[in-house]
């Protein structure tokens, strides 16, 4: 939703409509967003608002959180407003949506997750929100989805609610940038390795599977068919490669081939690790 300039600090400001009560009973500052909140459960909950000796009131609401379906802005602004105002449960519980769309494990790439309601360039936005509240386990994935992103794209950041532009600092673009050139080289390096192979020992078909393989290959190689380029992109899936060629292969050589892409996506997954030096 749409932020609103206000003057009311004296500098420009905007208000966090989905966290402006009009019954609220304070206002809360996070950089240049403004909120309108009830200073009870602050009291009770932020460590900021205890520290001035003020008791809460006992019928002060538990809070209650959800970031069902949450887009970036509202997860971004619940970030924002609970680290400078040290709301702990507020902080940790939004943070744990992040570690949960963006975990620090290769076995995510697999199910190629990242938060379901944000942009493909928000994720510029999750890098600085790692970098604000000193998160660094959310980086690696983080950072693996900037690098899919166009990187004018990435240079100019996007434009979040307030108007403010998100943008990389100067040394996580310089990362993201190396790392797509070492994720292009891993891109090729994926593809070859996993599709130059001969049917499985197990293999039912040796001759039609060793064809179909050929094919494949063929279609990732060749000028004049192929239907994609290497890229920084990690969600390549040799199974798309397969309904391309409008082909089947065996069991067993689905399993093998599924098996020499997992090995080649963690050796991908270390090679970003050093480069981004996390």
């Amino acid at each position: 939703m749409s932020s609103l300039s206000t003057p009311s600090m004296g500098f420009p400001t905007h208000i966090d409509l989905r966290f402006w009560f009009p019954d609220g009973n304070i206002v809360l500052i996070a950089q240049d967003v403004e909120f309108r909140v009830y200073i009870g459960p602050l009291i009770r909950y932020s460590t900021v608002f205890r520290g001035r000796g003020v008791k809460p009131s006992p019928i002060a609401a538990q809070p209650r959180y959800s970031t069902e379906h949450s887009d970036f802005n509202t997860l971004s602004s619940i970030i924002r407003m609970g680290d400078k105002y040290q709301v702990d449960d507020v902080l940790t519980f939004a943070i744990n949506y992040l570690k949960e769309h963006y975990p620090d494990n290769v076995d995510w790439i697999k199910h190629r997750l990242g938060a379901p309601c944000f942009s493909p360039l928000e994720t510029v936005g999750v890098v600085n929100l790692a970098r604000l509240t000193d998160t660094p386990s959310i980086l690696p994935a983080a950072f693996l989805h900037c690098c899919a992103a166009d990187p004018e794209a990435l240079m100019r950041g996007f434009v979040r609610d307030g108007g403010v532009t998100e943008r990389l600092s100067a040394d996580d673009l310089a990362r993201v940038l190396i790392a797509r050139a070492e994720l292009v080289k891993a891109d090729a390096i994926t593809c070859l390795y996993t599709l130059h192979t001969r049917a499985a020992q197990d293999c039912s078909d040796p001759g039609h599977c060793d064809a179909v393989v050929k094919g494949m290959l063929n279609e990732l190689i060749d000028e004049d068919t192929t239907s994609r380029t290497f890229g920084a992109d990690w969600r390549w899936s040799w199974e798309d490669c397969l309904r391309t060629i409008d082909a089947v292969l065996c069991a067993g050589c689905m399993e093998e081939i599924r098996e020499r892409k997992d090995a080649q996506t963690k050796e991908m997954w270390r090679r970003l690790l050093k480069v981004l030096s996390i």
